[in-house]
């Protein structure tokens, strides 16, 4: 993960309106750091909001204080720079039906029933055979 950082160094005497300007870049207010006569200022910049991150697009970007995490977004696996599609089928990680069959997806599955049996294919329910007897 890359690290990207501004540091600002100054005497306490010029203090005052270089942190009123970072606070207002950073809307909320920079980090401080108090040595002696000087103070710096570190001011955090947030690769997931510019879009400096180097995040899979399947993935989230996470801001951390100096640098960034990346995940992989539901339905995929791998380290969050590179993410591939998880086969919930294969992998048995699914919740389909056991009269269904499950199909993997981009991203996801679908469950759909077996012929003979109707539902959504997370619930699937046979046809009921009625039987009639004539005397």
């Amino acid at each position: 993960m890359k690290t990207r950082q501004l540091y600002y160094v100054m005497h306490d005497t010029e203090m005052t309106d270089l942190a009123t300007q970072i606070a207002k870049a950073n809307r909320g207010g920079p980090d401080k750091i108090m040595c002696g006569l000087t103070t710096i200022f570190c001011l955090d910049i947030n690769e997931c909001r510019d879009g400096t991150d180097r995040c899979s697009w399947n993935a989230r970007c996470i801001n951390t204080q100096g640098s960034y995490t990346c995940g992989c977004d539901s339905g995929f696996h791998g380290n969050g720079m590179s993410c591939s599609d998880l086969d919930e089928c294969a992998q048995g990680v699914h919740d389909c039906h056991p009269k269904a069959v499950c199909s993997n997806t981009w991203g996801s599955y679908q469950c759909s029933c077996l012929k003979g049996y109707h539902g959504n294919g997370k619930q699937c329910k046979g046809k009921q055979v009625v039987q009639i007897h004539l005397r």
